[in-house]
């Protein structure tokens, strides 16, 4: 007696692999999103935290300076200029979720060379959300919002008592 030997699935069977398939990347596919954006989330929290306490010892120790010169963060989450740092992550509208610049003074004026950097402020346009986008979760990590800043003074003279 000979037996038939199966030697292909029937279709029945392609097409519930295919439901099981379907069924499971709909599940991990919205985790690993939320993953990468959380991975984002904390790698631009290190980066301010880093750019508040090594620019401030840089600043004590040099007694002048620059963001080019004093700090390394990566450019693929920032724009850095001279005097002026933008994150690359934007918010809703398009404008940059965290900005640091070095001030001139505490009224806000805009430093032009390394010589008359007192302060450095840390800002943002976007709004400051627990539950929000990655921006807005940021902003919320770092307790800031569009209408209070943080301004740091760099220097021992800039440091008023």
């Amino acid at each position: 007696m000979v037996l038939n030997s199966k030697k292909a699935f029937t279709m029945l069977e392609l097409i519930f692999i295919l439901v099981i398939l379907g069924i499971l990347a709909a599940i991990a596919i919205p985790k690993i999103s939320a993953s990468r954006n959380d991975a984002k989330l904390i790698a631009l929290k290190s980066d301010v935290v880093m750019l508040k306490t090594a620019l401030t010892s840089y600043f004590l120790s040099q007694g002048k300076g620059d963001f080019e010169s004093a700090i390394d963060l990566s450019a693929t989450n920032w724009e850095i200029s001279p005097f002026k740092i933008s994150s690359k992550l934007e918010d809703k509208e398009g404008k940059a979720c965290v900005e640091a610049v070095l001030l001139s003074d505490q009224e806000g004026k805009i430093a032009t060379n390394d010589k008359e950097i007192s302060y450095l402020k840390i800002s943002t346009q976007s709004k400051s959300l627990e539950g929000g986008d990655t921006c807005e979760k940021l902003n919320f990590t770092l307790n800031l919002s569009a209408d209070s800043p943080q301004i740091i003074p760099l220097l021992s003279s800039s440091i008023e008592f």
